[in-house]
């Protein structure tokens, strides 16, 4: 201590030799962890996007180990699209999926992807911290849902034209849910009732509402029913201003045919018309729908593929807007928030009518745990 004292300038040098061996410590911490955040976030994000396609894969497995070996593929797939392999020098493994069991009773389905990546350290490895585990893991949940899907149908040139392709696409929004877990119904207006497909799997002229509480039917519908429906399917007919009303009455009538101990735990109403149209639909058919918990997903047929019809009589609200009403989207100033929020779009040709059934089709059934 006594030699310490007599020079200072020793003091010093060991003081700063001490705190820049700390900052060089610090300095290799800062940049493993700054590794370590980048690939954890990373590996979140893919976890979070495998659990989520493999729960919409669920929808098109055929049985119980069709529907396990689909999600397993789909989560694969989509974390290895997510994950590169050696990212940031890091070996992964995995990634592994879970399915909950299901049971009768159950109306949702959750499944959980997890995977680990081990990241060698670039700097920390000097003091002995050669690797860190990072582990991360994602919950969805795919919840059963009984669907009405109605098409109030126009005529148009444009619409004409494009009558196979504006079908296919249609087509493949029943393509997206679960004929085991799922039910669906098909109901298409123009100037009177064409055929629908009941949500217990039968046809039944539009015309017999069916009473509520009269079917008795499991869960699943045939998708080669709604297959055959759409390759029949006529747009080329006139709209009566009476029928799109009358739509979502017997939509409304088809979920509440069902008997309340066999409903799915989502019941929506899917929409497909013009904005001339919507404005033949009244306020209060549809305020009583949501009030029964009925989700309402409103697609507006617009540019190429709107028809040129007369505008509709209405209740002074454009059509559009009344659409967004029904869908009781969160940016109206009149959204009831206790009500269900159902998603409005606006699809002004063929990309972007696939993209709006494909957006309600997963938002539906479709989620991350939290």
């Amino acid at each position: 201590m006594k030699i310490l004292q007599g020079q200072p300038k020793g003091q010093i040098l060991l003081v700063a030799v001490a705190m820049m061996l700390l900052g060089i410590f610090l300095a290799a911490l800062a940049v493993d962890a700054s590794r370590a955040y980048g690939v954890k976030a990373k590996l979140h994000a893919a976890v979070d996007a495998a659990s989520y396609e493999a729960a919409k894969a669920l929808a098109q497995g055929e049985d119980e180990d069709d529907m396990e070996e689909k999600a397993s593929e789909a989560a694969v797939n989509y974390f290895r699209a997510n994950f590169p392999a050696d990212y940031f020098g890091a070996q992964c493994s995995g990634p592994e999926l879970k399915l909950s069991e299901r049971k009768s009773e159950q109306k949702r389905r959750a499944l959980t992807v997890s995977a680990t990546a081990t990241l060698p350290n670039a700097f920390a490895g000097i003091f002995g911290w050669e690797s860190i585990d990072l582990p991360a893991r994602s919950r969805a949940v795919r919840t059963d849902a009984d669907v009405v899907l109605v098409l109030v149908l126009e005529s148009s040139d444009a619409l004409r034209d494009s009558c196979p392709e504006v079908k296919q696409r249609v087509g493949n929004f029943s393509e997206r849910f679960s004929q085991r877990d799922d039910r669906m119904s098909l109901l298409t207006f123009a100037v009177g009732a064409d055929p629908v497909i009941s949500i217990c799997g039968v046809y039944k002229p539009a015309n017999n509402r069916p009473g509520a509480g009269t079917f008795n039917c499991g869960t699943g519908y045939q998708k080669s029913d709604f297959a055959k429906a759409f390759l029949e399917l006529n747009l080329h007919l006139t709209s009566a201003p009476a029928a799109p009303e009358e739509a979502m009455k017997q939509a409304q009538a088809q979920l509440d045919a069902l008997r309340s101990d066999l409903r799915a735990e989502k019941r929506a109403i899917v929409l497909l018309a013009s904005d001339v149209a919507a404005s033949n639909i009244k306020d209060e058919t549809v305020a009583a729908a949501r009030k029964e918990k009925v989700f309402i997903h409103a697609v507006e047929i617009a540019g190429s593929l709107k028809a040129s019809t007369p505008a509709g009589t209405g209740n002074g609200r454009s059509g559009s807007e009344k659409l967004k009403r029904f869908a009781n989207t969160k940016d109206l100033g009149a959204h009831e928030k206790g009500e269900p929020t159902g998603l409005y779009c606006v699809a002004d040709g063929l990309r972007q009518l696939e993209l709006c059934l494909e957006k309600i089709a997963n938002g539906m059934t479709v989620s991350i745990a939290q």
